[in-house]
């Protein structure tokens, strides 16, 4: 299985072309990177789905410095990368295609609030475990406290995530969720102890999302099945 890096603007995309049902773009967690060993990058290809993972701004290889806003935007570049149907490879400098047709953003943890705030049109938005709302997550939430993970990734992750904790956190305060989305699905675990169950009721509430049920806790894992089913769709 191969990798192919395409750059789109200031942002480094990591591509696997696995055939012609769909495109995936993903919308990760922190701190996670995803290599071709990874059992979702393997599950994209045992299912025939395009992978595109898009390093955010301020992480990896991409430019700039790491905030929510920029997250979203680099969403949003990649989506116009697949939508482009093509792009260059930097190994070998030569033109990598694919049917553009049908593109989903799949949205793990944190990165469920970009892929919400990402305003590129597209066939389906799947969030998993997602982390939408810093309330539940500060000053007593019942979610995973947020503030000691961002500080975390800025001491172990100096050069990987360029970040300072506190602004981050400041940026987050000030995000206002869009007031819609369409063909919004929120997968979750009931056993998943860093996303409350408000958080979820959230989603549904504001947005009337389908509600899927998982096993596996706060993992991007979902049966190849119920994925399938999910991406055509159905």
């Amino acid at each position: 299985m191969v990798e192919f890096k395409v750059r789109k603007g200031n942002i480094l995309v990591g591509i696997y072309l696995n055939g012609n049902k769909g495109n995936i773009v993903l919308s990760s967690g922190i701190p996670q990177f995803l290599d071709k060993y990874h059992p979702f990058v393997g599950q994209m290809k045992r299912i025939g789905y395009n992978l595109f993972i898009p390093r955010f701004m301020g992480t990896y290889e991409s430019d700039g410095t790491f905030n929510t806003r920029n997250s979203a935007e680099s969403i949003e570049s990649a989506v116009k990368l697949v939508r482009s149907g093509k792009g260059t490879e930097l190994f070998g400098n030569t033109e990598l295609k694919w049917d553009n047709n049908n593109i989903s953003i799949i949205g793990f943890s944190y990165g469920a609030l970009p892929a919400l705030l990402q305003r590129e049109i597209i066939d389906r938005t799947l969030l998993i475990c997602p982390f939408v709302d810093l309330k539940y997550h500060l000053n007593g939430g019942n979610g995973e406290d947020v503030r000691k993970t961002f500080e975390f990734i800025e001491r172990a992750y100096p050069h990987i995530y360029r970040l300072n904790a506190s602004e981050v956190i400041d940026d987050l305060s000030k995000i206002s969720l869009p007031t819609k989305k369409d063909n919004l699905i929120v997968i979750r675990d009931l056993s998943d102890s860093l996303i409350p169950f408000d958080e979820i009721e959230l989603l549904k509430k504001k947005y009337g999302a389908r509600i899927i049920d998982k096993g596996g806790g706060h993992n991007i894992l979902v049966e190849d099945n119920l994925l399938e089913q999910l991406l055509a769709g159905r």
